[in-house]
């Protein structure tokens, strides 16, 4: 497999790669560097010269990662945060309506209880998402406390989301479009 082939695979696009090479211009260099190498080594190198670069490419490794893991901390904090706010909003609108509902249901027109029902059920819908996506997050966050997993999804590709976006929208009686200004 080439440098190129290996960037462009999900499974090994992260992999440092020192390229070793008896071209040492600078030319063949900057070269190696644009295909994707992280590092340039000009034969002949010395075994301490290999080490220090293994070594700035682990550390570079590490650093990133600890900065992925840093920012999903901090995402993670907020979703704990916001959630309980999110689940409030249209539980508020489904107990406020509902009492509306159990105390002034003789006074009130059949068609102010209809807007009242519409209004109960568009709130309910809004928490049953809100679940959903809460459920779908936790799973997701199960499934990455374990490295096989996590590897198994970064080796899988989904080569057309569009179509997988569209399928659930229509199953659930969404709009086939997406809103304005979304674009797939």
């Amino acid at each position: 497999m080439t440098l190129s082939s290996l960037r462009n695979e999900a499974s090994t696009a992260a992999i440092p790669f020192i390229l070793m090479t008896g071209l040492a211009d600078s030319a063949s260099m900057r070269h190696g560097m644009e295909l994707g190498a992280d590092d340039y080594l000009p034969k002949p190198f010395t075994t301490e010269g290999l080490y220090a670069a293994v070594d700035a490419r682990l550390k570079k490794a590490q650093t990133i990662r600890d900065e992925a893991e840093r920012k999903l901390a901090h995402l993670r904090d907020n979703i704990s945060l916001m959630m309980p706010h999110e689940m409030r909003t249209p539980l508020n609108g489904i107990l406020s309506n509902a009492e509306l509902l159990a105390h002034s249901a003789a006074t009130l027109k059949p068609g102010d209880v209809a807007e009242i029902g519409q209004e109960i059920h568009k709130s309910s819908e809004r928490l049953a998402r809100l679940i959903e996506n809460f459920l779908i997050y936790a799973q997701l966050e199960l499934v990455a406390t374990d490295p096989k997993n996590v590897n198994a999804l970064r080796v899988g590709r989904t080569e057309h989301p569009k179509s997988l976006i569209k399928k659930p929208r229509r199953r659930a009686g969404g709009p086939s479009q997406p809103p304005a200004g979304f674009v797939l």
